[in-house]
């Protein structure tokens, strides 16, 4: 997990709808290692 993000992995399975991520205030190096965990956890 990231010290700026706090993802719900399985989100999906309990809500119906994937996660999403705000980036609002974020930089692009954090938002692309988001996306880079949610990756690495969907074995893409």
């Amino acid at each position: 997990m990231t010290a700026f993000a706090r993802l719900d992995h399985d989100r999906i399975a309990r809500q119906g709808l994937p996660e999403v991520v705000f980036a609002d205030g974020k930089t692009p190096d954090q938002v692309a290692a988001i996306m880079a965990e949610f990756a690495e956890r969907a074995g893409a």
